[in-house]
């Protein structure tokens, strides 16, 4: 267990936002799931009525201008799309199922083989700890005094080998996130590394 000590504590994701995209929901107790929050939701549809919206508006300017219709067709499928996207790759779940044996991301699996096949699936015998992390993240309003500095936090799984996966990152309550990495420690009953306080900026 030596290299728990010696874990990385640079964060994994890079960027920020200002809300927390993910809350863990105790399906049963043997499996676990971090679900898009409400505020993640409305931030995908705001996108998707907007693009929607636009849609619209091409097609009832259309007999008269070629030209807004085709800028408002752009547009509309650059915000329902964006929306689309945000809540199929950020809002996916995240689940840990002791059944299974194995944490993933997305829908459930056909199989245990299907399961191994996925992008940052882990067998849940080989995570040895769970670690939280917090860095500072400046978002821009345009203008210098619009600029604010909020911390975002991360959930991480910290492998046998050293080599982590990110299970949950965004803004909000530090709390919370270090609630649910309680949580999520307990549930694989391995320590949880607070890392939150150690690399900041």
């Amino acid at each position: 267990m030596t290299f728990i000590m010696e874990t990385d504590r640079t964060p994994l994701c890079d960027g920020g936002i200002t809300f927390q995209t993910l809350r863990l929901v105790e399906v049963s107790d043997r499996r676990i799931e971090f679900r898009p929050t409400t505020k993640m939701k409305v931030f995908c549809w705001v996108f998707m009525a907007t693009g929607f919206g636009c849609l619209g508006l091409g097609a009832f300017v259309a007999p008269h201008s070629l030209l807004h219709m085709a800028v408002a067709i752009i547009a509309g499928l650059l915000f329902a799309g964006f929306g689309l996207v945000v809540l199929k790759v950020v809002g996916r779940p995240r689940i840990l199922d002791k059944r299974v044996g194995w944490y993933w991301k997305g829908s459930d699996p056909r199989n245990s083989a299907d399961v191994g096949r996925r992008c940052d699936a882990v067998q849940l015998e080989r995570i040895h700890a769970v670690q939280i992390l917090a860095k500072l993240v400046e978002f821009t309003g345009g203008e210098s005094p619009m600029n604010t500095i909020e911390t975002n936090y991360e959930i991480n799984l910290v492998i046998d080998d050293g080599s982590r996966v990110n299970v949950h990152a965004g803004g909000g309550d530090g709390r919370a996130f270090a609630s649910d990495a309680d949580s999520v420690g307990k549930f694989l009953e391995v320590p949880v590394l607070d890392g939150r306080y150690s690399r900041m900026g």
